[in-house]
């Protein structure tokens, strides 16, 4: 088994990107609160698309959570591709939140052929984190959409 190695795979770093990824699951998870509060949750609360969302953003939170525990190449991989989901759900938000969300993948598997599986993982979290709430907007009645 070929184990790749990189400047990032130094142990202080690890350690750091397992904390850092700790904070981006407090954040997936405090996501739905963002759907229930605010101004417009009354016409939020309601449509397909912000469950879809809310549900996106606990499962994330749960998978972020669950990588940080450990520091197995499997822990790595489903970093990797919840940070990416993560990214893809907060793409609308800000500059910010994105590249923060993305800064959780640099944990990367250390074998090769689990690197491969978590780029393949990545690019399905990104797909899923973005299609669903699309897909699911076909559901929203238009007046749903205006903020009262």
């Amino acid at each position: 088994m070929t184990t790749l190695r990189t400047p990032l795979s130094h142990p202080r770093f690890a350690a750091f990107l397992r904390l850092y990824q700790v904070a981006l699951a407090v954040l997936a998870a405090l996501m739905p609160l963002r759907v229930l509060g605010g101004d417009c949750a009354s016409t939020h609360q309601g449509r397909a698309d912000m469950l879809v969302f809310a549900a996106l953003a606990v499962l994330t939170a749960v998978v972020l959570g669950g990588a940080a525990l450990g520091d197995g190449d499997r822990h790595r991989a489903a970093g990797v591709a919840a940070s990416a989901a993560l990214t893809a759900l907060v793409a609308g938000s800000s500059l910010v939140l994105p590249l923060a969300a993305l800064l959780g993948a640099l944990r990367v598997p250390r074998s090769r052929p689990m690197f491969i599986l978590a780029l393949v993982l990545a690019v399905t979290a990104v797909v899923v984190a973005w299609g669903l709430p699309l897909q699911a907007q076909r559901f929203v009645q238009p007046e749903q959409f205006v903020c009262p």
